[in-house]
């Protein structure tokens, strides 16, 4: 019997810079590439019998706006990426609102740290398994959209 993959939702959330929102993660998970330290963008493993749909609302508020009070922009679906370990579904949003705004999920402290807008380049530098795969994605389907 194989075992089954994981599936996870991942957010790309960009200002008006294109800088990416990132977290550093405080808890070490090898088996799905979780590096205590290591930069990430919002990334959460569907729970058992969760549609993706219902997972990235979950994420925004473990991860991003624990209070519902930030984020107002629409998340869209920018598709599945298939990997070793997961089934990404990545979804992106722009945030549109002040550059002080202070993003808290509700899970912020004990699983990651939030660390505000970050250039790619530097998530890419210091980001955990997978961060290169998911942008490596949504730079493919950006380049594909304004060509």
């Amino acid at each position: 019997m194989s075992e089954q993959k994981l599936a996870s939702v991942a957010l790309l959330l960009l200002n008006k810079r294109g800088e990416v929102y990132a977290i550093r993660e405080l808890v070490s998970k090898p088996a799905i590439g979780k590096v205590s330290g290591s930069l990430s963008f919002p990334w959460e493993t569907l729970e058992e019998g969760e549609l993706p749909a219902d997972a990235i609302k979950r994420l925004v508020l473990e991860e991003v706006d624990g209070m519902g009070e930030v984020l107002h922009s629409e998340v869209q679906y920018l598709g599945r990426l298939e990997t070793h370990v997961a089934d990404i579904h990545v979804y992106v949003t722009q945030y549109e609102g002040p550059e002080e705004a202070h993003f808290f999920g509700s899970h912020a402290g004990f699983e990651f740290t939030p660390m505000g807008f970050i250039s790619v380049e530097t998530l890419l530098l210091y980001g955990r398994w997978g961060v290169a795969e998911v942008i490596g994605l949504w730079r493919g389907l950006d380049e594909i959209c304004t060509a």
